[in-house]
């Protein structure tokens, strides 16, 4: 090996070293300072009709046992509903089954025992089998219904071979595997049920799953304009639980890497027997616990956790960023995790901080900040979501590449880029600027942002509703 070779090994070891260092450092620390984050100890007041849901089979149990139980003792309404049947999962299937190369046959036989699994956990925590709603939608596939496969002419292909649901006990028999199905179904239950609450899964979670559901749910809501108490549950973070192991005398706290967000934290306390009960509708879910523990085994703490979120209006910057009051855009943001994982540890040009949204006279602004100076190598996608009065729903994905922008065309109610439409960078910032009937009609506005090297996506942030003011 020449001495060039050498270097590059020596720089390559030394990043991945310095990367974990920074996550145990983290991690240490976490369990230390996270009592300083915003929180709430006081009891959470839930009305009589509670919608939980969950991206797989178990996260209704690791995220929401207390208020399962909570809610069934005082005698309220429990509906849950599962996106999938967790029938992706790779290594679950080669350790259960004992294959090496599976085919969708054997992922469908892991998605039908995950599903009595399902009902046996949430049988132990008191709900009725009826209450448990299968939708059978392709596990690992939630983000790609809602990026891409969102139309019925563009259907998502599961690793269970199909594009319906093969399962005879989805809510929807053969449900296509879309974007727009999803949201059919979703308001469909909601209009039924008529939901006081919903918990669901938080929007800083990593699992693309969890991220995808979180967003869909605020789309639905947003879309028809439904009103309820709306809470979330975390499960998947390098961080949490911490530690990953069976710790039934510590808290769950909130990641230290999520302290300085907007999220307001709400500890759960559970006694003895909720506590045992959790632990019991845990054990069910047989498939998962060979190849998840101790992980799974992590939540069964003192308390449960749930998060809670403010509502945002669009702020006015008088004159708009035109006028070189780019500052003011950023002064009222959505911060996000920063080097929260390894890759945004290394590619800091890429690691979104801030998101930020406003009206001027003259335009609608939308920024994105990064930890460090933007690259012409990375792209940077903006996602804008607008609602419309009469249930009119139009996006918007935006892409800036060598700090071009282009609009790209995903789904039937795709709009063209407008014109008049200008982006500006600014070392670590961009700004895109577009024309003021952009906002023409409409009530809400939900966007996001993803960074992308190579075909390797290197962040993405949360999903944020913004209600637009009424001049």
């Amino acid at each position: 090996m020449g001495a060039k070779k050498h270097i590059k090994w020596f720089i390559a070891i030394t990043t991945i070293i310095l990367g974990l260092g920074a996550y145990f450092n983290r991690f240490i620390i976490a369990d230390w300072f996270t009592p300083l984050q915003k929180t709430n100890k006081q009891p959470v007041s839930m009305g009589e009709r509670i919608l939980i849901i969950a991206p797989h089979p178990d996260d209704e149990t690791l995220g929401g046992a207390w208020v399962i139980e909570q809610a069934l003792r005082e005698g309220k309404k429990i509906k849950i509903i599962v996106m999938t049947c967790g029938d992706g999962y790779k290594v679950a299937v080669e350790k259960n089954f004992g294959v090496s190369e599976p085919k969708p046959a054997d992922f469908r036989k892991l998605g039908r025992i995950r599903h009595l699994e399902s009902l046996k956990a949430t049988g132990v925590l008191g709900v009725k089998q009826e209450d448990v709603i299968f939708f059978g939608y392709p596990d690992g596939g939630i983000n790609g219904l809602w990026e891409y496969n969102w139309d019925y002419t563009n259907l998502h292909k599961g690793l269970n071979g199909f594009r319906h649901s093969p399962y005879s006990f989805s809510y929807e028999k053969g449900a296509p595997y879309c974007g727009a199905n999803v949201v059919k179904n979703l308001t469909s239950i909601i209009n039924e049920f008529k939901p006081t609450d919903i918990l669901y899964p938080d929007p800083y979670d990593q699992h693309h799953d969890h991220w995808a559901t979180n967003a869909f749910v605020k789309y639905v809501l947003a879309k028809n304009n439904f009103r309820t108490q709306e809470w979330t549950y975390l499960v998947h973070r390098g961080d949490y639980p911490w530690p990953w192991e069976y710790a039934p005398n510590k808290q769950l706290h909130p990641p230290y890497v999520l302290k300085n967000l907007d999220t307001r934290w709400h500890y759960l306390a559970l006694t003895s027997k909720e506590q045992h009960l959790k632990s019991e509708a845990v054990k069910k879910y047989v498939t998962q616990t060979k190849v998840m523990d101790p992980f799974l085994e992590a939540f069964i703490r003192k308390n449960d956790l749930i998060g809670s979120y403010p509502q945002h209006y669009l702020p006015f910057i008088k004159g708009g960023v035109d006028n070189g009051n780019i500052d003011k855009l950023f002064e009222t943001y959505f911060s996000e995790p920063s080097a929260d994982t390894i890759l945004t540890e290394l590619e800091g040009g890429g690691d979104i901080v801030r998101l930020s949204a406003a009206q001027g006279n003259n335009g609608f602004y939308v920024g994105l900040q990064t930890r460090k100076p933007l690259r012409k190598d990375i792209r940077y996608n903006l996602r804008i979501r607008l609602f419309r009065r009469n249930n009119d729903v139009k996006r918007m994905d935006l892409s800036i590449y060598d700090f071009r922008i282009t609009a790209l065309r995903l789904a039937k109610n795709s709009l063209a880029l407008p014109t008049k439409t200008s982006v500006k960078v600014k070392g670590n910032r961009l700004i895109v600027s577009l024309p003021l009937d952009f906002l023409d009609g409409v009530d809400q506005v939900f966007f996001s942002g993803d960074t992308i090297l190579k075909h390797k996506r290197i962040d993405k942030a949360a999903w944020r509703v913004i209600t637009v003011k009424k001049k």
